[in-house]
């Protein structure tokens, strides 16, 4: 069973059977996201930018009261 960020499959395959199959409407909603796509994956990259930033400054926050408070009781 997979959990976490293994159960997201962050990739998708067509066919040419695939693409042959699909309604007018699927075709319409599979092109404009497409055309989405690079707006869609910056903003995923700024997510990710902004998270690695937060995960930073957690961290650097976390060792100066450790510091701080190290320093206090010695």
């Amino acid at each position: 069973m997979l959990s976490g960020q293994d159960a997201h499959q962050p990739f998708m395959a067509i066919d040419d059977y695939s693409a042959a199959v699909l309604t007018e409407e699927q075709r319409e909603q599979l092109l404009a996201l497409s055309d989405d796509l690079p707006g869609l994956l910056d903003r995923l990259d700024a997510r990710k930018h902004v998270r690695d930033k937060e995960n930073n400054l957690t961290e650097v926050l976390s060792e100066y009261f450790l510091k701080s408070y190290l320093s206090s009781i010695l």
